[in-house]
């Protein structure tokens, strides 16, 4: 989905309208239990840039 003119969309992401807020689009997948099953915090420290070592 593109980024432009989001801040004038009102009824909420994903086709189906269930994603009320863009942050909720974002992390649905991350959180999602059979997806990714995981946190924010711990997304963060595997992506960030003291981590020398790929997973």
């Amino acid at each position: 989905m593109a980024l432009f003119n989001l801040a004038f969309h009102q009824n909420g992401f994903f086709w189906d309208g269930k994603a009320e807020q863009l942050r909720d689009q974002v992390l649905g997948p991350i959180e999602n239990l059979l997806e990714m099953n995981e946190t924010l915090a711990n997304m963060v420290s595997k992506l960030g840039p003291d981590n020398d070592h790929v997973a």
